[in-house]
């Protein structure tokens, strides 16, 4: 990893960047301290969850895992694909659904509770634009673990869940908002931890890191309406054009000509959630010669008319 710190900022500014763009938003969705013993099975949710042990321990098992994984106390998970798991106790413990459980504490009925706590911990998910598909999540791994945060210097996690552990206990006006921008900062520190980890990065994270590869990124975040080509940006990257596009390649799992497109399709959905905002405005912010090249463009890419996309966003806005 390199260390250069001026690098690491632009790596910063980039990942917020991206964050933005995709609408990111998050939630806990269960709080709980429980006696043993345990067992809730959660339905695929098609989003990236997260569990994070605040007290205690428990055990985590999906269908994609060889074999239960134990949690430990400051054990932060992170689930991209949101696919069906269980938490428990022990593995053998019994489950019930997440459905009857939630009822149950709605109801004045909580399970799992006894005169002691086995384990302490916030389970949450992560919303996001779901007609973006940004490589930065789909090279994240399946599964992401932070072990032992309260001993190996991570310590943001635990404030972060006590501080997320005390909005749900008290309850407090604009609790609604306040998870929401503290689940966004989870996520972020959880990415930083990524960038900034002793071991080797991977997939778009690497290219994050990587000192030619991220000034690339920065240009074409910054001016996508740039006519950028593989000439201009192997200069900017101090590379020869092959060399250029196979580290970029491989890095960002894409050419850089297709992630120029990604990036400027991300951005005119991200423009046309203005109402006032003209087509023709947008083309030229983006790099299209005319709002009607825009059109064709997104068309190819999201399947979906701007007339259409607008108006889904506008409803989305809504909820």
């Amino acid at each position: 990893m390199t260390d250069n710190s001026d690098s690491n900022d632009s790596a910063q500014d980039l990942l917020s960047e991206i964050l933005d763009s995709l609408r990111l938003s998050g939630s806990v969705f269960f709080r709980s301290q429980m006696t043993a013993p345990w067992g809730i099975d959660l339905p695929s949710a098609h989003e990236p969850r997260f569990h994070l042990v605040l007290a205690g321990n428990a055990w985590l098992h999906s269908a994609n895992m060889a074999e239960p994984l134990l949690l430990e106390a400051g054990t932060a998970v992170l689930l991209r694909d949101g696919e069906a798991h269980w938490i428990a106790d022990h593995p053998e413990t019994p489950k019930v659904s997440s459905a009857d459980a939630s009822e149950a504490y709605t109801n004045g009925r909580p399970l799992f509770q006894g005169p002691r706590t086995d384990c302490h911990m916030l389970c949450g998910l992560f919303r996001f634009d779901r007609e973006i598909r940004h490589p930065l999540f789909e090279t994240l791994p399946t599964l992401g673990v932070i072990r032992n945060v309260r001993g190996g210097g991570l310590e943001w996690v635990r404030r972060t869940g006590a501080f997320m552990d005390d909005e749900m206990v008290h309850a407090r006006p604009g609790i609604a908002v306040m998870m929401d921008r503290v689940c966004e900062l989870f996520l972020i520190q959880l990415l930083r931890h990524l960038l900034e980890t002793d071991g080797p990065a991977a997939g778009f994270v690497a290219a994050l890191d990587d000192p030619h590869i991220s000034r690339v990124l920065k240009e074409i975040h910054g001016a996508p309406a740039y006519p950028w080509g593989l000439d201009n940006l192997a200069a900017v990257a101090g590379l020869s054009r092959s060399a250029f596009a196979t580290r970029f390649n491989k890095l960002v799992g894409m050419p850089p000509k297709t992630y120029l497109t990604t990036w400027r399709m991300q951005k005119a959905r991200s423009l046309l959630r203005n109402p006032y905002k003209l087509l023709g405005q947008i083309a030229q912010e983006v790099g299209y010669s005319s709002d009607v090249a825009l059109i064709r463009a997104l068309q190819r890419h999201f399947g979906k008319s701007p007339k259409t996309m607008r108006s889904e966003l506008a409803q989305a806005a809504k909820y």
